[in-house]
């Protein structure tokens, strides 16, 4: 009898072979991309990397903070060590290509999944007002403004 060899991995591989298939298709698969909205009972107590580290464009509730998921740990971590009270909320999170506007959660979700629907999926508009928000270049007159605002003394 042969031995019995170390048991591998036995789990189907369905998201590497849907990703193929849609590259086979000529559809570039969209990543998902994670937020997570960290609050803070104490807003005093904020360390300086913070706001140069917040999404641009989500956020505007004052100790109220959308971070990437490495951010949002390390000020989670900090809040512990400070013993801050803090509420994580975590959500998928995805940038529109034409306007930039920022979607989060199911919006987001319809949006990755806009883009994987075909080879022009990425060309489609986020929303109704996506092509006078592109035109305005308002998500990145609003972004550029923000990382003015963190850079100032």
């Amino acid at each position: 009898m042969k031995e019995n060899s170390p048991s591998r991995n036995r789990k189907p591989r369905w998201r590497a072979a849907r990703r193929q298939a849609m590259k086979a298709q000529g559809i570039t698969p969209a990543n998902r991309q994670d937020a997570w909205c960290v609050v803070l009972e104490n807003g005093k107590i904020i360390p300086a990397w913070l706001e140069s580290r917040a999404i641009d464009g989500l956020g505007t509730i004052p100790n109220q903070f959308w971070l990437r998921p490495r951010d949002a740990k390390a000020l989670i971590r900090l809040a512990r060590t400070w013993g801050v009270y803090y509420d994580v909320t975590k959500t998928e999170y995805k940038r529109c290509l034409l306007c930039g506007r920022p979607c989060i959660g199911s919006e987001a979700e319809k949006l990755r999944t806009q883009m994987e629907s075909g080879s022009e999926g990425r060309a489609l508009p986020c929303g109704p007002n996506c092509e006078k928000e592109h035109q305005s270049r308002l998500w990145l007159t609003l972004s550029k403004v923000q990382n003015a605002s963190r850079s100032a003394p």
